[in-house]
């Protein structure tokens, strides 16, 4: 189970990807008169028409991995990508992007995490030693 880039929950289940969209709710017919609902289980309505494929998932797994590395600490994106590829078979590296778009997206997580620096007017230098030029 791990989270899209748009917040949503994706999900491997028989070697098949799920995205979590809503729940089906169910009322009651007699919706004025009655707050009864259900929602559906989980348990899988119709088969898939395509076959399942294990590398896709496990390189999924490996992606989302490298970008939690990346959100969490500063290891330099090259690192983060070598420590992750070396568990993956030869079939789930070639599922991955290439090495260079992955490592663009792990340097683009990685800044999203600094600290936004104010305005040289937005900084409060009263009673301090510094002062602006």
């Amino acid at each position: 189970c791990f989270e899209t880039s748009h917040g949503k929950i994706k999900l491997g289940y028989q070697n098949f990807l799920f995205v979590f969209q809503k729940p089906v709710k169910n009322v009651c017919v007699h919706k004025n008169l009655c707050n009864g609902s259900i929602t559906t289980d989980n348990d899988l309505k119709h088969s898939h028409n395509h076959e399942t494929n294990p590398d896709v998932l496990e390189a999924e797994r490996a992606i989302y991995k490298m970008k939690q590395d990346a959100k969490e600490n500063l290891n330099l994106p090259a690192r983060i990508y070598a420590k992750n590829v070396t568990n993956l078979s030869e079939e789930d590296k070639k599922k991955i992007p290439i090495e260079n778009n992955l490592k663009r997206s792990l340097r683009r997580i990685r800044s999203n995490n600094y600290l936004k620096l104010k305005l040289i007017n937005e900084l409060n230098l009263d009673n301090s030693k510094w002062a602006t030029t």
